[in-house]
């Protein structure tokens, strides 16, 4: 035995210093202060050139769907040279910036309440009843709080009439209310890859429109552009539901023009004014067709995106092209509509989506015990992620709307992580279409197990 405790105190002090090296890895910092008592939200700066960095889409790296998430998993490191974290990846502003919420949303969020079988929030000092349903609020707010993610906001929607159906924010701080749900903190990665692919759509490019490419899955690099050929091949409609981002960036380059993306991001209401005291969708898109031109326009960009925007992204393909505005009290009207595309480029768009659900980003999340957990109700998504570091954000993204054939609601959601994580926005964009949709399904909740055992 002696002979051996060199060795073992060897293999003692390696665990030891491991274990040391891991606290330090995921001691990488907590969620902004963002938001302050009044109507002013400040974002802290974002990260210097090269600190951002993708990941793969949502369930691509975990499979939630067999069973509730329970414990904290870290994200999948992968140093292999196709996801090389150098090079600039989200341009940094300079100086923080600011939003303004308007002071009738932000009153009528943080009065919120339960009034009879509906819920009631203040307009003009006076409770008036809300469109937004108990249950669903109820489902969203507890999902974002059970977990306890850093950061994290829930909008459901019907996509027919705009009425808003849910609306929470949350931050495990404290720092976040509910007006985190109308707040375009978070990047909004892939998720402009359907106003990307609106823009190639209109543009003629077909939807088996076939690329063989490599690389890709963290960043997009010049010379993976240029390599033709490559050993994964997709098609465009394959390329949105996989969140291809080499593909995107090549059809970004060979078929858009920087004003065709800028118009087409002002056509879904990025950087202009959101109706009822929304704030603005910031979309950086480049004057030049360069490298960074082309990242953006595969979800790379330096974009912004809030929940509710979200919601309003899916709604207008949910509504064959035609985006509704926001209702949040029942006596407002729902007739205020506007065009954003052809009725055929929504139905190509709302196919690509779909295909995300069945064999894309989101089929992980939407399948429980090998079955689709929505049953025979189908369901058309896109997801989003991404990384930054200092300190380490881990944003996830679930856009959508069910059924896929008579959509009546959309769910837009987006979790922030620290390294460390219990739950990701594609099992939660599940659960609010599962609570919305099938008759007596009931939201998981963690804290009502650990009370049992």
């Amino acid at each position: 035995m002696t002979r051996h405790l060199p060795l073992s105190l060897a293999i003692v002090a390696a665990g030891f210093l491991v274990g040391r090296g891991v606290a330090r890895a995921l001691d990488l910092g907590n969620p902004p202060d963002a938001v302050s008592a009044t109507t002013t939200v400040g974002l802290l700066p974002e990260p210097e050139e090269g600190a951002g960095q993708r990941h793969e889409d949502d369930d691509e790296r975990e499979d939630p769907a067999t069973a509730p998430p329970a414990a904290a998993v870290p994200p999948s490191e992968d140093a292999s040279d196709e996801e090389d974290l150098g090079g600039a990846v989200t341009p940094a502003p300079a100086a923080p910036r600011k939003f303004e919420v308007g002071v009738d949303l932000k009153a009528a969020l943080d009065s919120l309440r339960r009034d009879g079988r509906g819920l009631s929030a203040l307009r003009g000092g006076r409770p008036q009843a809300t469109t937004l349903q108990p249950e669903l609020q109820s489902a969203a707010e507890n999902l974002l709080r059970d977990y306890r993610v850093p950061a994290g906001a829930i909008v459901a929607m019907d996509p027919r009439t705009g009425q808003v159906l849910a609306a929470a924010g949350y931050s495990d701080d404290g720092s976040f209310g509910r007006e985190l749900a109308v707040v375009p903190l978070a990047p909004a990665a892939s998720i402009f890859k359907i106003v990307t692919g609106a823009a190639l759509l209109e543009k003629g490019v077909a939807a088996t429109t076939e690329s063989c490419f490599s690389g890709g899955k963290r960043r997009v690099r010049e010379r993976d552009l240029k390599k033709e050929g490559g050993p994964r091949c997709v098609s465009f409609s394959e390329a949105m539901a996989k969140s291809a981002n080499i593909p995107f960036a090549r059809m970004t380059r060979d078929h858009l023009q920087p004003t065709d993306l800028r118009r087409w991001a002002s056509a879904f209401l990025f950087n202009r004014a959101l109706p009822g005291g929304v704030p603005p969708s910031a979309a950086r898109i480049p004057d030049v067709a360069d490298m960074d031109f082309f990242r953006t326009g595969a979800g790379f960009g330096d974009v912004r995106l809030s929940a509710l925007h979200g919601a309003l992204l899916a709604a207008t393909v949910a509504n064959g092209g035609v985006m509704p505005a926001p209702v949040w009290f029942k006596d407002e009207p729902t007739a205020n509509r506007r065009r954003v595309m052809d009725a055929n480029t929504a139905a190509t768009l709302g196919t690509m989506m779909e295909r995300t659900v069945t064999e894309g980003t989101a089929r992980r999340a939407f399948r429980e015990r090998r079955r689709p957990a929505l049953g025979d109700i189908r369901v058309a998504g896109k997801t989003g992620s991404l990384a930054e570091q200092a300190p380490f954000r881990d944003y996830s993204w679930f856009v959508g709307y069910a059924p896929a054939d008579n959509p009546t609601v959309v769910v837009s959601t987006f979790v922030m992580n620290n390294a460390e994580w219990r739950i990701r926005a594609s099992y939660v964009g599940r659960e609010m279409l599962r609570a919305q949709l099938v008759k007596g399904h009931r939201v998981y909740r963690p804290v009502e197990d650990v009370a049992h055992r």
